[in-house]
C-alpha cells in the first residue's frame, strides 16, 4: 500500500527528513509548503509532486472507516512508485510529440531520427565492434546521438519495440539525474527486468490509451498486439500503466 500523509494549514509535518507546514493560499495554488527556515512557500498544484515522490492530491477520505473527508485536510501526500512517475512522464512526452493522434500502429521512425537516430542494419557493424559487442542492440551517446543496431532474424515488431526502448531510456535517465549518461551500451531482449522503466515508457509509446483499453485479457492483448506490431505482453503492460494514471490509488488505513 502506499504511504500517505494528510496536510494541515499550520500543522508541521517531516517529509523525506524535512520539516513542512502549509500556509494559507491567497492565490492560485491548490497549496503553499514551507520547508525549515525558508521566508517564503512553494506554490504548488493538485498534481504536481513534492520532493520527487510525493503527489499532491485533493482531500479524499483516508480512513476506511469514514466515507466524509475531514473538512480540516487541505491536501494529502501521496508516496509514488517509480513505476507511476515512468508512466506520467511517458504520458506528456507522447502529448509533446504528437506520437498517437492517427490510428493505426504508432510510427517511431521520424521522432527517432529528430532525436539524432541511427539505424545500422544486420551486418553493418564492423568485426572489430561486433566482437568488442556481442549482442548488443544500442547505444545511447546523448541528446543527438543514440544507434540502434538490428540483429539478423529480428522482425519489425522487435524492431519498433527496441526503437521505442532506446527513445525511453534516452528519456527516462535524463528526467532521474538531469543529465544524460552516456556513451550507454543497450542490450534490450529482457528489458522488462533489466531496464523496466524504458521498458513501461516504450510501452505507453507503441500502445495508444483506446487500444490498450481493449486489451483486458491476453486474447484481446494478442488482437491488439498483431494490429499494432507490439508483443502482447507489452500491450497488457500498456493496458495496466494506461488504467494506473487514469484511476490512481488513492491509500487509505
Amino acid at each position: 500500500m502506499s504511504e500517505f500523509i494528510e496536510v494541515r494549514d499550520g500543522v508541521r509535518f517531516l517529509l523525506d527528513g524535512i520539516e513542512r507546514v502549509s500556509v494559507r493560499s491567497t492565490g492560485a495554488a491548490d497549496l503553499n509548503l514551507k520547508s525549515g527556515r525558508n521566508r517564503h512557500a512553494d506554490s504548488i498544484l493538485f498534481g504536481e509532486f513534492v520532493g520527487k515522490d510525493w503527489e499532491v492530491v485533493r482531500p479524499y477520505p483516508t480512513n476506511a472507516l469514514h466515507e466524509e473527508v475531514d473538512p480540516t485536510v487541505v491536501a494529502v501526500l501521496v508516496k509514488r512508485s517509480k513505476r507511476y512517475r515512468t508512466a506520467l512522464k511517458a504520458r506528456d512526452f507522447i502529448v509533446e510529440k504528437d506520437l498517437h493522434e492517427e490510428a493505426g500502429y504508432v510510427s517511431l521512425r521520424a521522432l527517432f531520427r529528430s532525436m539524432g537516430g541511427t539505424v545500422i542494419q544486420p551486418g553493418g557493424l564492423s568485426d572489430r565492434d561486433a566482437a568488442r559487442f556481442p549482442g548488443r542492440t544500442a547505444r545511447v551517446h546523448g541528446p543527438g546521438d543514440i544507434t540502434l543496431f538490428r540483429q539478423f532474424g529480428e522482425d519489425d515488431a522487435r524492431h519498433r519495440e527496441l526503437m521505442a526502448l532506446t527513445i525511453a531510456d534516452l528519456e527516462w535517465e535524463s528526467y532521474e539525474d538531469g543529465h544524460n549518461r552516456g556513451p550507454l551500451d543497450l542490450t534490450l531482449g529482457d528489458a522488462r527486468y533489466t531496464h523496466p522503466e524504458a521498458h513501461y515508457f516504450a510501452a505507453m509509446l507503441l500502445v495508444p490509451v483506446a487500444d490498450a483499453a481493449r486489451a483486458a485479457d491476453l486474447a484481446s492483448a494478442e488482437e491488439v498486439g498483431s494490429q499494432l506490431l507490439v508483443d502482447p505482453a507489452t500491450v497488457q503492460d500498456a493496458h495496466q500503466l494506461w488504467a494506473e494514471i487514469a484511476s490512481p490509488v488513492l491509500p487509505r488505513v
